[in-house]
């Protein structure tokens, strides 16, 4: 099975970094435009080096190309 995102869009967020004792993520939202009203929003992590560029380069509303893996999380509110 073949899983590759490629995408451009605008980041929603400053990205947040986070260390750990041998890696360091980042985090940040990006908006990608389909049509005027048709915007997909996603939550994108970065991790090590791509990670520490990120959060030295990158600020809100900053458009960017990403390249990388899908993964699908599923939640349920309070409401159902």
């Amino acid at each position: 099975m073949i899983n590759k995102f490629i995408g451009i869009g605008h980041l929603t967020r400053d990205p947040e970094s986070k260390s750990f004792s041998s890696s360091t993520k980042c985090s940040f939202g990006l908006a990608i435009n389909n049509t005027k009203d048709d915007v997909l929003f996603l939550d994108i992590e970065a991790w090590n080096r791509v990670a520490e560029n990120c959060t030295e380069y990158l600020l809100k509303g900053s458009c960017v190309y990403v390249e990388g893996k899908l993964k699908l999380n599923k939640w349920e509110d309070k409401n159902g």
